[in-house]
């Protein structure tokens, strides 16, 4: 299963603005060159995070975007769900009334145990989870060793 490049794009961002928005807002031209992602691209991923709640717009010279709430109360279930919707695989497992084999399908409680186990992981990692995981990799990374 692939996640959407909306949903990964917009959680890299996500990230960043946990980073460094509890001070200030970051630009989408700031964001864009960080992530090497087009600033059109992302104007569409926010205006979706902003409906969502997700994020608040400032505006001005040194406006951009900032977390509508603190990151350890944003999850990634709450990305996805803003960047692309239902996590189910297939549509049945929302909407039983679209498939005319559901009452005697034998993958559907397969489906279902898929969604449940993706909304679990992503319900569970907060922006603030990522962020700490971001600086451990970044402090490791920078570690050398010298002789």
């Amino acid at each position: 299963m692939k996640l959407p490049t909306t949903f990964r794009y917009g959680a890299r961002c996500m990230v960043e603005l946990a980073t460094v928005a509890e001070h200030r807002a970051v630009s989408l031209r700031e964001l864009s060159e960080c992530q090497k992602v087009s600033a059109k691209y992302l104007e569409h991923i926010f205006r979706a995070m902003r409906a969502a709640g997700l994020v608040l717009a400032v505006r001005g010279m040194h406006g951009g975007y900032m977390l509508a709430r603190p990151a350890d109360r944003i999850t990634l279930k709450d990305v996805y769900e803003a960047l692309a919707g239902s996590t189910a695989p297939v549509e049945c497992v929302d909407c039983p009334e679209s498939c005319p084999m559901y009452d005697t399908c034998f993958m559907i409680d397969t489906w279902a145990e898929l969604k449940h186990a993706i909304d679990q992981v992503l319900s569970r990692t907060t922006l603030r989870d990522l962020v700490d995981r971001k600086r451990r990799k970044q402090a490791a990374a920078t570690q050398m060793y010298h002789i």
